[in-house]
């Protein structure tokens, strides 16, 4: 079945930015590409969700006899050559987006589906112990005594967001990413 969004989205990638899923809806609704979708406004989010998802695998595949490659992640999509390895035949969520039957998803399974999500990203957010040398290196480079508290380590996260946030300082956006994974691994290790 054709997707109306799948030439806007390409046209909107072809710009070289690097969209999150809900930028990308985002830039789309400014464009006046959704009508109401559904009177229930989970429903009606789904299909948006659904439509955009859809647009974004078939593009994948239509791109496959090109020399560019679409690389799609809920946190990064983008338009870029034929290397990246971002690609997936087997990917469970393409067959799911690609099957139109989906998209006339029940009100129920719409609320497990999103049960779903929040219980991975939950247990997906829990890292791993940080090794002996990783946490000397980094307390460190944080200057923070071994042990050090829960709140010690906030105080300095709080300094360093406020300096490198992409919203106060646009050329701060891998630092600030970089200064981020590292919080999330010393948080861990953080005694409270």
């Amino acid at each position: 079945m054709f997707n109306p969004l799948l030439d806007a989205i390409f046209i909107e990638l072809s710009s070289g930015r690097v969209f999150k899923i809900h930028t990308l809806a985002a830039q789309l609704n400014q464009l006046d590409w959704f009508e109401l979708l559904d009177d229930d406004p989970n429903k009606a989010l789904f299909k948006k969700n659904f439509l955009i998802m859809n647009a974004l695998f078939q593009l994948q595949d239509e791109l496959l006899t090109t020399d560019q490659s679409l690389h799609i992640d809920s946190m990064d999509i983008y338009l870029s050559a034929k290397v990246d390895t971002g690609v997936t035949k087997d990917n469970p969520l393409k067959s799911y987006y690609l099957d139109w039957d989906n998209y006339n998803t029940s009100r129920e399974d719409i609320e497990s589906l999103l049960t779903q999500f929040w219980q991975r990203f939950s247990q997906s957010n829990h890292t791993q112990p940080i090794a002996a040398e990783e946490l000397q290196a980094l307390c460190a480079v944080w200057q923070l005594p071994i042990p050090f508290s829960s709140q010690l380590l906030t105080k300095k996260w709080r300094k360093l967001a406020l300096l490198y946030h992409p919203d106060k300082n646009p050329a701060g956006s891998e630092a600030f990413k970089k200064w981020h994974s590292e919080y999330i691994k010393l948080k861990s290790a953080a005694s409270n």
